[in-house]
């Protein structure tokens, strides 16, 4: 029967996501509906036949109403009245039963009807998507509103506070604006806990994809493979002579299938990281929300069964207290977001030992308090790899080496970077407390785990250096011994100087901008004319790769700029070669029509270019233009 009543409107030929839609508000409208007809037992044996009776029996047959108009295909009018009716009966029916029985209202009715109406604000980010969230901040407005001007709208029907206990004290003041704060932090948590399943989802989505994009690849090369075999036995009178010939072909399709298998086998293991990060993702955020949200629930319930004075204060105190912890607990949250998020950054040069001095300079308060002593042993000088998260990695463990130090010597940390079998192995050892991993070894890189409680700190560091390893395409392993010292050791695969050539910077449909980390040279190619926003963005952007990565070789290519107008071109040469030169650019080569092209514009950007020191190269194709850089 309720498997029954979940279809109401559903066809076969619907999408599947529409389908979950239906289903979804079905059940909500179910549960509201059986929410009502438990509710009508104990109020009618309590209060008889009361006026609040009437009109849960007419939330009954409203919420029926609703559920036929979704199985006649209005399926946004349904989501939208189920969201915002709930919380307009609430009301309706705290101000009639106050209005029909004054003698009986107690001053929790003031706040059962409220606390119920602030839980039907999760309503609309149950019914809709983050992709809908236009209409969650639509529908959420009206039981909001209901919530917070809860006390002004019982005043206007003569049923406030004020009507039955006179002035309103400051202990109900301060709760209703508590029970309105934890609403605002409840809602913000829900919605970012929706946008990030969103994100995490639409990974998901892409990996499906192109896992049946892969599966597909391979089916055709098993198709193939078959036809192949099928022409054998069609041909036996020439099987001699083209056997040769068919055993290459038949190589060449098993080493194209075994290389698709194992993208196949890669996209699968991918797909499962993604779906296992998802779940725990999922368990942590619903994990640590949890605590202080059910705090705060908590508190507000003492808040209005302690009267004291002293007692609310305290009670007051302790809710500030669960609101911070909450606000901390999103912030750490979004970080571990940002970085999941931040995969594709320019990989680039990396002086080891800059790296690691610019790091024990930033620490040198910590050093001196301590004395501590820095070994280094560094086999190889220079790695490539994105900066920020190398930069990240070292600091977390060479900052946790000093904080972790031990009392009882002076501290002394080893440092140690080598390559070994295509991988970059960078080390560091300190002589501090050490950690038990007989007990703590499963934990040591988790989220919030901490194992030395008498100093500061919030257990994020390591979780989030293995999570910027991994990024990397590496691991960390850890050897420690309690009151010894403890080595962690980074392993990850030395990029391949090719692939880092030609690095997309920035794209989009007017240019794109490519980044060559090996040569220093930044490649500017426009695939159309663009407007004068659209160029000065490009123009922005390109700025920035010489500013951020000491890039001094400038690739552009300009075919275009014979139809770029006059105002634009004066711009070039009275702005843009200055801001150029002023960011370290040296050398220009410009890729043009030689032949059909604006010499005198030509002859003054020389001119100009010459003055700042800026040496010109014209060419006709980008090959030319690498080829004549890479020899100056």
């Amino acid at each position: 029967m309720i498997k029954r009543v979940l279809n109401f409107g559903v066809t076969e030929s619907m999408q599947r996501k529409l389908i979950q839609q239906i289903r979804l508000t079905n059940l909500v409208i179910l549960l509201l509906i059986s929410s009502s007809i438990l509710m009508l037992f104990p109020i009618f044996f309590e209060d008889g036949l009361a006026i609040v009776i009437y009109i849960d029996i007419l939330t009954f047959g409203l919420l029926i109403v609703l559920l036929k108009l979704n199985s006649l295909g209005f399926h946004l009018l349904t989501r939208v009245l189920v969201s915002i009716i709930p919380s307009i009966i609430v009301m309706v029916a705290s101000i009639a039963s106050k209005y029909a029985d004054p003698a009986n209202v107690s001053i929790f009715d003031f706040f059962d009807a409220r606390v119920l109406g602030a839980g039907f604000c999760v309503l609309p980010f149950i019914l809709f998507t983050y992709l809908e969230r236009k209409i969650i901040f639509i529908t959420i407005i009206i039981p909001l509103l209901l919530v917070v001007a809860f006390d002004p709208i019982h005043s206007m029907f003569g049923v406030g506070y004020i009507s039955f206990f006179g002035k309103m004290p400051k202990q109900y003041i301060v709760l209703g604006i508590y029970i309105d704060i934890v609403l605002v932090f409840v809602a913000s948590a829900i919605y970012k806990f929706l946008e990030n399943i969103e994100n995490l989802h639409g990974e998901n989505t892409a990996l499906i994809e192109d896992l049946e994009s892969k599966n597909l690849e391979l089916s055709a090369l098993f198709l193939e493979q078959e036809k192949s075999t099928l022409l054998l036995e069609k041909n036996k009178g020439v099987i001699d002579s083209q056997k040769k010939q068919l055993q290459e072909k038949n190589e060449k399709l098993s080493e194209e299938v075994s290389g698709k298998s194992m993208e196949l086998k890669q996209s699968n293991q991918e797909l499962i990281k993604h779906n296992n990060d998802l779940q725990q993702f999922s368990n942590t955020l619903s994990h640590n929300l949890r605590g202080p949200v059910a705090n705060l629930l908590g508190l507000s319930n003492l808040f209005t069964i302690d009267t004291s004075e002293e007692s609310r204060k305290s009670i007051a105190d302790h809710i500030h207290k669960s609101a911070n912890a909450l606000d901390i607990v999103i912030k750490d949250l979004n970080k571990i977001v940002e970085l999941r998020n931040n995969l594709f950054q320019i990989k680039e040069k990396i002086n080891i030992i800059d790296e690691i001095n610019n790091i024990w300079l930033a620490l040198d308060s910590n050093v001196k308090q301590c004395g501590a002593i820095l070994n280094l042993d560094i086999q190889t000088g220079v790695t490539f790899g994105v900066r920020s998260y190398f930069h990240s990695i070292l600091y977390n463990l060479i900052s946790n080496a000093l904080k972790y130090r031990s009392p009882e010597r002076p501290c002394l940390i080893n440092v140690s970077a080598k390559k070994f079998g295509g991988k970059c192995i960078i080390s560091v050892e300190d002589n501090g407390l050490g950690v038990d991993l007989n007990k703590h070894g499963d934990k040591i890189f988790g989220m919030y785990k901490r194992f030395h409680t008498h100093l500061d700190g919030k257990g994020l560091g390591l979780f989030l250096t293995k999570q910027q390893i991994e990024s990397m395409g590496g691991t960390i392993a850890i050897e420690s011994t309690p009151n010894k010292g403890t080595k962690f050791t980074v392993r990850y695969q030395e990029v391949v100087l090719s692939a880092i050539e030609s690095q997309l910077f920035y794209g989009s449909e007017v240019a794109n901008i490519y980044l060559d980390v090996v040569n220093l040279i930044t490649t500017l190619i426009w695939k159309r004319m663009p407007t004068p926003d659209e160029f000065k963005e490009v123009f922005t952007n390109n700025i920035e790769v010489f500013s951020s990565y000491n890039s001094d070789k400038w690739i552009i290519k300009l075919e275009l700029l014979k139809e770029m107008p006059e105002r634009e071109k004066q711009w070039i040469l009275d702005n843009a070669i200055d801001t150029y030169a002023s960011v370290g650019v040296k050398i220009i080569a410009v890729i043009r029509d030689l032949e059909n092209s604006n010499q005198d514009f030509w002859d003054e950007f020389s001119s100009r270019t010459a003055k700042k020191s800026l040496e010109v190269l014209f060419v006709d194709s980008f090959d030319k233009a690498k080829e004549k850089l890479l020899l100056v």
